[in-house]
Parts: structure tokens; sequence; C-alpha cells
């Protein structure tokens, strides 16, 4: 069997937005197989935690939570910052838990789910584990398009 560890830092705990829905629906899909052990880890703000659980107990997974600190210390201060990367680099604590995870069960796979969500884990990318990242498909236009209707500037 499989050992696979799902990260993500979308919040699981409410199906109320797009993005929730996708990740849930992955979850979702992800615990029915039989041919693996999913053990599923969330980034996610304190009072996100109990629903987070109930959606993975309803599921019968494992759930690992990484505590996103109320106030972060912010390491990088890009110009014109995209979408996550200032919370992520305040959140170092994220990328620590997750690879005391992996170092503790030893993953087959590593899937990360969102593009973003990858902000929190750097050091999964060098990890002697195969990863898997889960994107959308029109991930750039869809960024693109937020900076422009915050009036900022096109990434450089």
């Amino acid at each position: 069997m499989a050992r696979v560890l799902y990260f993500t830092a979308v919040p699981l705990d409410r199906a109320d937005n797009g993005g929730a829905l996708v990740c849930r629906n992955h979850v979702r899909r992800l615990s029915q197989s039989l041919s693996q052990d999913l053990i599923v880890c969330n980034a996610g703000r304190d009072h996100q935690r109990e629903g987070t659980e109930v959606f993975a107990n309803s599921l019968g997974t494992t759930l690992r939570y990484a505590q996103l600190e109320q106030r972060s210390s912010v390491t990088v201060h890009p110009r014109w910052a995209f979408f996550w990367e200032t919370l992520a680099s305040g959140q170092r604590q994220v990328d620590r838990v997750v690879m005391e995870i992996v170092d503790e069960i030893k993953p087959d796979v590593a899937i990360i789910d969102y593009l973003f969500s990858a902000l929190f884990v750097p050091s999964l990318f060098t990890a002697p584990v195969r990863r898997v990242m889960i994107t959308l498909n029109r991930e750039l236009e869809f960024y693109r398009e937020q900076r422009r209707l915050r009036g900022q500037p096109p990434d450089p």
C-alpha cells in the first residue's frame, strides 16, 4: 500500500469557495483509493482546525494540522508580492512541520495541491520523495487578472 502525503494551504474547513471545493474534492477522491494510505496535512488558522478535522474524519483519513501563527515574521519584502508570497514567508514553521511529517511517515508520494501552497513547503522540493503538484490549467492567466483588478503592475 502506497503512503501518500497530501498538503495544501487552502482552507479545508468549509466548502464555501472554489478553491476549497476543488481541494476538498481532491482529498475526497484520494481517500477513496484502496491502494493507498492517505495522510492529509493542511496549513491553517486555529479557528479552521475543528472544521478541517470534521472533514478529514468524515473520509476516514489521517489529518496532520500545520498551525499558522497569528502574527508572522515576514522574511521577504518583495516589491510586487504575489498571492500568498508574503504570508508564506512569515510562516516558516509550516515547512518544518511538513518535513517532520515526511521524516516520520516516509511517504512514497507527496502531493502539493494548489500552486501557491508550494510557497509554504520549499524543503519538500529537495526531500527524498516523489512529488506531484496539482494546479489549475489557467493559473497564470488567473494570477495576472487578479493583479490587474487590484491595479498592480504585472509580475516582472
